[in-house]
């Protein structure tokens, strides 16, 4: 007997345990959801520990009922939560100026044309909070450029912070007068009252 005569069975026998692995899978497959301690399902302790089988009925009002919507016992009904109107933001004047430069002489420019994002700045942010309201807007402006650089909220009163940095957004980069020295820090104020 030579050694080809004792590998010729071996494809058989290869060909025969992959069917009966694959049978043994398929198998598994059919009785995965089945479990055969506990039929109707199990109450465990979620720690792998059994504590008893469900029985048909247990299993059938779980299944049809949803917990997540189900009260507890003695539960008060739940209110309707309130819902106030929204508020319209109250009317104001919105005044722009003075404008302040640390040296020199610089005019408005560009800054007073914005006046529309400057009022909505105010009323997507809260509003005037008092009767009257003051901001005051840092930054620089060089004479080659003629444009607000770097802007900060210096102050504010009578808004909030939200309102006065969305104004200092729309201060930046906008276009200025051209200051007579080659550059300046200068301040921006806007002044805003109830009508």
């Amino acid at each position: 007997m030579t050694h080809r005569d004792l590998l010729r069975p071996l494809p058989l026998l290869l060909l025969l345990l992959w069917s009966a692995y694959g049978a043994a899978d398929a198998e598994a497959e059919a009785r995965y959801p089945y479990d055969p301690a506990c039929p109707w399902g199990r109450i465990a302790n979620g720690k792998g520990m059994l504590h008893r089988c469900l029985s048909e009925a247990e299993a059938r009002s779980v299944a049809e009922s949803d917990p997540s919507k189900q009260k507890p016992k003695g539960a008060l009904p739940e209110a309707a939560p309130e819902t106030k109107p929204p508020e319209a933001p109250a009317d104001f004047t919105l005044e722009l100026g003075p404008l302040t430069p640390e040296e020199g002489e610089l005019a408005l420019g560009a800054l007073s044309k914005p006046m529309d994002r400057y009022r909505a700045c105010v009323d997507e942010n809260g509003g005037l909070t008092k009767p009257s309201g003051k901001v005051v807007i840092e930054f620089l402006v060089r004479a080659e450029r003629s444009r607000a650089e770097g802007t900060e909220v210096a102050s504010f009163v009578g808004v909030s912070k939200a309102a006065a940095e969305c104004l200092a957004e729309v201060v930046d980069r906008r276009a200025t007068g051209t200051p007579s020295v080659p550059m300046t820090g200068v301040k921006l104020t806007f002044s805003l009252s109830a009508k």
